[in-house]
């Protein structure tokens, strides 16, 4: 079972050892702190993490359409495919736009880009599909945040420590005369992180198949995309 939001603050009080009236290591500002905590794991993980793996499938009937509201990047650029085998070239946008008219009609589509239209994260093809093709998308999620006390942490427990020592660290760093304390826990979060995460990449290695095999194993980087 993964750990509760009022159990990872309840950690991070115990490693303040100080204020005990909670009039700087607030329950706001230890939840703050957490979930600051949390995205930076993902963010120093490149969203690489088995826990932020997912799918997505669409029924285009536009040029474009919105990716879901907890995209980062695609998983894997050549795992976009329309119906179960055929899969789509990613490419960027800039490659199409001005040398092709993508509005034409042009049924199954073989290339694909990703971009943000500084509001979403939106899949465009080069050319409108049929609304007959299902397309699966693979991609790296934002994790779910923590809001109440009883919510779980969308990573498990070996995670704890890591979310803890961060928190510790974001809000020692506020308080005068604490500065070495808190470059003691960035530390410590550095260490663990760089320990953990290079151990599931390598568990990311059989959690990403998605009809295909990836050649020499290796992460292909997203040609569009946050990382």
């Amino acid at each position: 079972m993964a750990t509760t939001l009022s159990a990872l603050r309840t950690q991070v009080t115990d490693e303040l050892k100080m204020d005990p009236n909670q009039r700087i290591n607030s329950t706001a500002v230890m939840n703050r702190a957490i979930i600051r905590a949390l995205r930076r794991i993902q963010q120093d993980a490149g969203h690489n993490l088995p826990y932020n793996v997912t799918t997505t499938t669409i029924t285009p009937d536009t040029q474009e359409e919105n990716l879901p509201s907890d995209f980062r990047r695609i998983a894997e650029p050549n795992g976009v495919k329309s119906g179960s085998s055929t899969s789509l070239a990613p490419v960027e946008y800039t490659a199409l736009v001005g040398f092709r008219d993508l509005t034409i009609s042009i049924g199954t589509p073989s290339m694909y880009y990703v971009r943000h239209d500084g509001t979403n994260w939106i899949i465009g093809f080069e050319g409108v599909p049929s609304s007959s093709q299902v397309l699966t998308i693979p991609y790296l999620k934002k994790l779910t945040e923590m809001s109440a006390d009883s919510d779980e942490s969308p990573l498990p427990e070996e995670y704890d420590m890591m979310i803890v020592d961060y928190a510790v660290f974001l809000i020692l760093r506020r308080i005068k005369g604490f500065e070495r304390k808190a470059a003691e826990y960035l530390q410590f979060y550095n260490d663990e992180i760089s320990s953990l995460t290079s151990n599931e990449l390598v568990a990311l290695q059989g959690a990403l198949r998605f009809g295909y095999q990836r050649a020499n194993h290796d992460q292909v980087p997203n040609p569009r995309g946050i990382s």
